[in-house]
């Protein structure tokens, strides 16, 4: 209601909402006020959140974890119309697969795989062996519809948007790796 009748040109929300489910919100305010810089601060540091975010149409994700100064130069960064991601997700989610086809320099198999399930790391491993839904199904003792699930977050942790770069991430970690 207030950003009906004021002009306001940065909006700081939290990511969970008393009374709202998950990123409804968010999308709700994005979508009414194109032109607004919406931030979202939150105690979660969820890659997969912190995309979900972004993809929605938030101008930035700040943890709750950051300092003041931190914080003050994100929402700068964002006032100059950058989109403000912190170092810890910059850092682990691929676009670590650039241009070129080759891994971010100094991404570590630690940091991809840390954000990852224990299932979910074991599945990545699979899909760098170029194996199936199915051969990885017989192998985990699941089903193809439970690896295809696994396989979809997978791709949402990483930031990436199929199987094949999934597989070429975790080769191109293996070879890097002493």
């Amino acid at each position: 209601a207030l950003l009906d009748h004021t002009e306001v040109n940065l909006a700081i929300v939290d990511l969970y909402i008393p009374g709202e489910e998950s990123f409804s919100f968010l999308r709700k305010l994005c979508d009414r006020f194109a032109a607004l810089n919406v931030v979202v601060l939150s105690s979660t540091e969820n890659p997969s959140s912190i995309r979900k975010c972004i993809d929605i149409g938030a101008s930035g994700f700040i943890p709750k974890s950051l300092n003041r100064q931190q914080m003050l130069a994100a929402l700068e960064d964002v006032q100059a119309g950058k989109i403000y991601l912190p170092d810890t997700i910059t850092h682990v989610m691929p676009a670590a697969i650039s241009s070129g086809g080759s891994i971010a320099p100094g991404l570590s198999l630690e940091q991809v795989i840390g954000v990852l399930k224990p299932r979910q790391r074991e599945i990545l491993q699979m899909l760098a062996r170029c194996q199936s839904n199915k051969q990885i199904a017989r192998n985990c003792g699941l089903s193809e519809n439970t690896i295809k699930v696994h396989v979809s977050a997978i791709l949402r942790a990483l930031g990436l948007s199929n199987r094949t770069q999934a597989g070429v991430l975790m080769q191109q970690l293996n070879d890097a790796e002493p």
